[in-house]
């Protein structure tokens, strides 16, 4: 368990670079409307999203290891809570960038490859896509700011808080 926890401060950041990129990738997308646009970003999507993956993962190891680790610490149910928002929150940007990867996926089949184009759903897909991008990137700030403070703050994962 503590291998794998030991991996989430490093895990973090792929993603975080990634799905920080792809709404503005987004953006060129809806003025530009370039397959290989399309296609680098949905790579950028679909790495962004193995990241998370990675990162839950080392996530929860951490949180399941540093409770172990501090049962008997006066803090502990301050942090548990602080915790819980921080894994509410990831878990709701990889649910939406989820469903925006689904989403850019069909859009990419459809539009570049069965190539329907004149559909009302087709021309405004790229710009729902990109409107449910930002409330995403917005998510995945307050993630990164809530386990941000958790560290710096708190000292969770170092010594510090001990």
């Amino acid at each position: 368990m503590e291998f794998l926890a030991q991996f989430h401060p490093k895990a973090v950041h792929f993603p975080v670079a990634l799905l920080t990129i792809y709404p503005f990738l987004v953006i060129i997308y809806n003025f530009y409307k370039n397959e290989a646009l399309a296609k680098g970003t949905l790579l950028i999507l679909a790495g962004g999203l193995a990241g998370i993956v990675l990162a839950l993962l080392s996530g929860n190891s951490a949180l399941r290891f540093f409770v172990d680790q501090n049962l008997n610490h006066p803090k502990i149910e301050l942090v548990k809570g602080l915790i819980e928002t921080h894994e509410n929150f990831a878990t709701a940007t990889t649910v939406l960038y989820s469903m925006i990867f689904i989403l850019n996926f069909f859009y990419f089949v459809k539009y570049f490859i069965k190539k329907e184009t004149t559909t009302n759903y087709m021309v405004a897909l790229p710009k729902i896509i990109l409107a449910l991008s930002l409330i995403a990137l917005y998510l995945l700030y307050v993630t990164g700011d809530l386990g941000g403070d958790l560290v710096f703050k708190h000292g969770v994962g170092t010594d510090i808080f001990r």
